[in-house]
């Protein structure tokens, strides 16, 4: 392993670039063979936990991990991985999903903005309702250029925000985020909060009070026509806690306006920022049977690129949701009301071959539109052991009319040789896929959980041919 300086540019921390270079592995390097593409495969450091990806410039892709504090660069030509530690001074500012402070983050999200920067949300446990309310479980929301090699780490001004979602929004400039301990959606322009090394080296400290020992150095907006701060929407309704979430851009359905997710509330939200407008759309009615309102888990939310209608998951249940955007415009009132069979009427649910009521943990995650408008999703098993069938890749076509179901892909582990057994001999799943992300090139690249591998899908004629009808051929 070779150890490395990464200059931050004036006024930053140095910070740590350690560089592992491992070869990748090749288990379709055939075309003409079973199968129209290849897999790559690169293990990340040992231990790490990636959850999301973000497409990279050029053959490339970047990656956060779960109970980390550090971004990481995966290439395959050549293989190799580089990772960033994310500066970070005095205590941490995060609790862990047992109440004690952690020097490592969760991150659920990570993307790229229009100027190549990264950004990702740092965050303590977000599920701990447990935690009294003056338990300090703070938030960052971080950038990285990888052009001057420069972090900033904006720290949230708030207790227990708990942030999930993250978007950029290119017509007004601003990096929005979700709060999902508070219920709020937040957002500021990264041009007028510059100060870069203050937020890097501000000086986590909890003082015998359970306070923070010195003030934030940033804070939210106090009136309507104020810059360089946070500026915050509170929702409506307290128990949703809000995920991830789109901002339409000009040119879309609803220019300016937010639709976001709640994780526990089993619906999709609206907010338009210029109004003040909010909305609320139910997925369907959950039975007593269903148990608590964790069981939905409604996720990621993406648009789908033919006409602009919402496309989400809902984790628990397995299934991918197409919302019609236009009709919910034209008649929000049909929209937010179920019919007689507790179904939304503005809504298609396609069920994903993985889910199984007794084993909860076995489901999707989250998804990714190729440039044929294919919907990609990733899926993954929680726990040990399993009587399903491995996870895989499903994959929707365009016409929202056939999916198929990627359930045999041979990928190996660190300590495997690419056997399809469900769980490794440390009692964790072989095959947990979480983060997806397409690139430039139409390849597929997506992380196994537990096993801490990044793994890519080359097809034969790259981005010149729709993959959907050969996959289908065989997995539908």
């Amino acid at each position: 392993m070779l150890l490395a300086a990464c200059s931050a540019g004036p006024g930053l921390p140095t910070t740590a670039n350690n560089t592992h270079q491992r070869p990748a592995v090749d288990e379709y390097a055939d075309y003409a063979g079973e199968r129209a593409y290849r897999t790559l495969s690169v293990p990340l450091p040992a231990d790490t936990l990636p959850i999301a990806l973000a497409a990279g410039e050029d053959n490339d892709v970047w990656a956060v991990a779960e109970f980390s504090n550090s971004l990481f660069h995966v290439t395959t030509s050549p293989p190799g991985v580089e990772e960033f530690e994310v500066p970070r001074r005095g205590q941490s500012p995060f609790i862990d999903a047992q109440g004690w402070r952690s020097g490592v983050a969760q991150s659920e999200r990570v993307i790229r903005d229009s100027h190549g920067r990264l950004w990702f949300p740092q965050t303590g446990h977000w599920l701990n309702f447990s935690l009294p309310d003056d338990v300090q479980n703070y938030s960052r929301i971080v950038s990285y250029s990888p052009a001057t090699g420069r972090f900033c780490a904006y720290p949230v001004p708030d207790n227990n925000s708990a942030v999930l979602g993250i978007a950029w929004d290119e017509a007004r400039n601003r990096l929005w985020f979700a709060q999902s301990g508070n219920n709020a959606l937040v957002s500021f322009n990264p041009d007028e909060l510059r100060a870069c090394d203050s937020y890097n080296n501000y000086d986590w400290h909890i003082n015998d009070e359970g306070q923070l020992a010195r003030p934030l150095p940033i804070a939210y907006c106090e009136h309507p026509g104020q810059g360089a701060c946070m500026r915050k929407y509170e929702l409506e309704g307290d128990n949703g806690l809000i995920n991830q979430f789109l901002v339409q851009q000009p040119g879309d359905p609803d220019p300016g306006a937010i639709w976001y997710t709640e994780f526990l509330g089993g619906a999709i939200g609206r907010l338009h920022p210029a109004t003040g407008e909010q909305d609320r759309f139910p997925l369907y009615r959950v039975g007593e049977i269903m148990g608590s309102r964790f069981f939905l888990r409604v996720h990621q939310i993406h648009a789908h690129p033919d006409n602009g209608d919402l496309v989400f998951s809902v984790n628990g249940t397995g299934q991918v949701v197409r919302f019609g955007l236009q009709h919910a415009l034209q008649d929000p009132s049909h929209c937010r009301t179920l019919d007689a069979a507790g179904n939304n009427p503005c809504m298609t649910v396609m069920q994903v071959p993985v889910f199984d009521t007794a084993q909860a943990q076995l489901t999707t995650h989250s998804m990714a539109f190729d440039s044929f408008a294919n919907l990609w999703i990733t899926t993954w098993a929680g726990k040990c052991p399993m009587d399903l069938a491995p996870p895989g890749l499903a994959v929707i076509d365009a016409d929202w009319t056939r999916m198929a179901f990627v359930d045999q892909l041979e990928l190996p582990t660190p300590a495997q040789d690419g056997s399809t057994v469900t769980c490794d001999a440390d009692g964790k799943p072989a095959r947990a896929f979480k983060g997806i992300a397409i690139d430039q090139h139409n390849n597929v690249w997506f992380s196994n959980y537990f096993q801490g591998v990044v793994h890519k899908l080359v097809f034969a004629r790259g981005g010149e041919e729709d993959p959907f009808p050969a996959l289908c051929q065989e997995y539908c």
